[in-house]
């Protein structure tokens, strides 16, 4: 994770956030989780806007789990399921 971080940080500097969109429940303490991250290139000055999802399991309150995806079908395609089989959580 520590190498993960520095990455994104070498990349985009500060100028990068995730915009959380929607929750989906997954039952057993996993959630689904549809976020945007947004950012700047830090040499291109690019601005990007990424659509990402992750899944996440959580245990006493912590994150026990975390797989994120560039591609949202991806999420789907390894849960076995379908988008439309799911509602957002209610915020």
């Amino acid at each position: 994770m520590r190498r993960w971080f520095q990455d994104l940080e070498d990349a985009w500097g500060d100028d990068l956030h995730s915009e959380i969109e929607a929750f989906f429940d997954l039952g057993e303490d996993t959630l689904l989780v549809y976020y945007l991250l947004r950012g700047r290139g830090q040499q291109s000055g690019a601005e990007v806007a990424l659509p990402a999802a992750a899944v996440v399991r959580t245990r006493d309150g912590l994150i026990v789990y975390l797989k994120a995806y560039t591609r949202r079908e991806d999420a789907f395609r390894d849960l076995g399921l379908s988008e439309t089989e799911l509602e957002p959580i209610p915020r």
